[in-house]
């Protein structure tokens, strides 16, 4: 609670709001009921693809295009204009079918949250000035997937989800609009805490890839699979449960984030989704029940630091250095890593056992390597 009571109640609440406003468009909308909503069209899997990768694509041009335009723009105003095109994205997808206008649909949903991805996290020490800034990150992602999580919302209709995510542009950009964007005089982490979990950031980018890569292969398969979608979100009590675990994970992982204990953090969250990903196909009916607490765990873990990371306190750190880092952070691990995990689950129709030992070795060497050279 201490990590609240510093902050001004009236920055607090339009800062959050713009973290939870960007994670329930993405959970809700560009990752569940906009794919529903064309599958409802009747198109093929070869042209639902072409219509999800028009999303990435866009969305990885966004986050590159977005490094530079926030450098030199201003922040307020290219985020504003992030969220008006996630909400005509989302409106536009209830009225126009057919696949050329899915493809264009899909792609302007790509920019709008490649724009915003971007924007919070390069911003997020304006927004979240003082030493608590992983804290208040860790609540707003929390508190979006938890909502995320809710029966009403999970089990509501694909128009209904995407009528809550235009709604969620218009909170977001209401945040943004009375947001203040400038630092609060209270001190940054010291550096001897903060600097070394923040060097080497292409090894960085290198671990959320595996995670990024993990958690979308494991979500596609737990959710196009019935009797794998009974162990993670298949009745109101498992959903409940899971909003209490992501909100509950994030809010301590933006506490762990705030020490300077991103390694540890990272490594966690690897260790639950591995843990769900073996559990779920395990034969003893026990250990399977028990995959959607590491699998919520480490999603909420990771996604915390996904929005801390770029601008994470450290030697020097500037708003155009850390809209860079973002930049590449969501174009690589964001939007590649999504992309390698849902087609290697689309093909493979698992989670292979090595790509596991890989993936761990990734992050693992990645991680060890940060710490020897920081």
């Amino acid at each position: 609670m201490t990590a609240f009571r510093q902050i001004p109640f009236a920055r607090l609440i339009p800062s959050v709001t713009i973290v939870v406003a960007v994670y329930i468009y993405f959970l809700i909308f560009a990752q569940f009921a906009f794919l529903r909503l064309v599958q409802a069209d009747g198109l093929g899997v070869a042209s639902l693809r072409f219509v999800m990768g028009a999303m990435g694509l866009a969305g990885l041009a966004a986050s590159l295009g977005s490094a530079r335009i926030f450098c030199k723009r201003d922040i307020r105003g290219v985020l504003l204009a992030g969220f008006a095109l996630c909400g005509i994205a989302a409106l536009l997808s209830l009225a126009a079918h057919g696949f050329v206008v899915r493809c264009g649909i899909s792609a302007l949903v790509g920019l709008g949250l490649g724009t915003t991805t971007v924007g919070l996290a390069a911003s997020a020490p304006r927004l979240f000035p003082g030493a608590h800034r992983g804290a208040q990150i860790g609540l707003g992602t929390g508190l979006a997937y938890a909502f995320c999580n809710l029966p009403v919302v999970f089990e509501g209709t694909p128009v209904v989800q995407t009528l809550i995510a235009a709604a969620m542009c218009a909170l977001g950009a209401w945040g943004v609009f009375i947001s203040g964007f400038e630092a609060l005089p209270a001190a940054e982490p010291s550096p001897s805490i903060a600097a070394p979990e923040t060097d080497a950031f292409p090894f960085l980018v290198a671990v959320f890839l595996a995670l990024v890569w993990l958690d979308s292969a494991a979500f596609y398969i737990l959710q196009a699979t019935p009797e794998l979608n009974r162990f993670g979100w298949a009745t109101a009590r498992l959903q409940w449960m899971n909003a209490a675990i992501h909100l509950l994970a994030a809010c301590l992982g933006g506490i762990w984030l705030d020490r300077g204990k991103m390694t540890p953090l990272l490594l966690t969250a690897f260790g639950c989704l591995a843990a769900a990903a073996l559990l779920v196909s395990s034969p003893h009916a026990f250990a399977a029940q028990n995959t959607h607490w590491f699998y919520a765990a480490g999603v909420s873990l990771y996604s915390t630091a996904l929005v801390f990371a770029p601008a994470a306190p450290g030697r020097n750190r500037t708003f155009a250095e850390a809209a860079r880092r973002a930049g590449v952070l969501y174009a690589v691990a964001g939007w590649i890593g999504s992309a390698l995990g849902i087609g290697m689950a689309q093909d493979l129709h698992r989670i292979p056992f090595w790509f596991l030992w890989c993936s761990g070795g990734l992050i693992l060497g990645s991680l060890l390597y940060r710490k020897v050279n920081s």
